[in-house]
């Protein structure tokens, strides 16, 4: 019984590894509705949100 809860247990455990892990893709709105960005999660900071788009790299600010 024990051999056959740790079996089950693996394999849900591969399951949650197996899961894609890169950047998410965000769209960046100002508080009028205007899109100011858009890419994939490169670094978040305290003040500054770093997307990438392609090969081209965009800080947007958090007071923005």
């Amino acid at each position: 019984m024990k051999a056959l809860i740790f079996t089950i247990s693996l394999f849900c455990c591969f399951g949650i590894c197996g899961q894609d892990n890169e950047s998410m893709f965000l769209r960046v709105f100002d508080l009028e509705g205007n899109k100011i960005a858009k890419g994939k999660i490169h670094a978040i900071s305290d003040t500054v949100l770093t997307l990438k788009l392609r090969q081209i790299f965009r800080e947007v600010d958090a007071k923005t």
